[in-house]
């Protein structure tokens, strides 16, 4: 399940409707890190997005982004072989939505990871 931190200035959450953009953005990300392979496939609904508004935020350096985006996700080999293809893919589908006067970044980081979704059992 690909993990999306959006941290984006005041201004943005302002003149965007952040969910709206959210959701968008977790589409795009099932779409640009889809695997033909039985634990690689993502559908909008195997991601999660964290919305934070930066000015309420201590955030030391990286000023110069209005929007930053990171993206945390497993490491299949079908992702690895060509992640800068699907970053470029995930860049250019944000590019589409977001505003020209807000700069913005976009940091896949692919590691191993295992997910485990479970109920107490008391």
């Amino acid at each position: 399940m690909p993990q999306i931190t959006i941290v984006a200035t005041r201004n943005v959450f302002v003149r965007l409707n952040m969910i709206a953009f959210a959701d968008r953005v977790r589409s795009f990300t099932a779409q640009a890190l889809n695997c033909n392979t039985p634990n690689g496939k993502l559908s909008v609904d195997d991601t999660e997005a964290h919305v934070v508004e930066a000015d309420s935020l201590h955030i030391v350096g990286s000023n110069e982004f209005q929007v930053k985006i990171t993206v945390e996700a497993n490491d299949y080999p079908e992702r690895k072989s060509n992640l800068a293809e699907r970053s470029d893919l995930l860049e250019s589908l944000v590019k589409e939505i977001l505003p020209k006067d807000f700069r913005c970044y976009i940091w896949v980081k692919l590691s191993p990871a295992e997910f485990r979704a479970f109920n107490g059992t008391m």
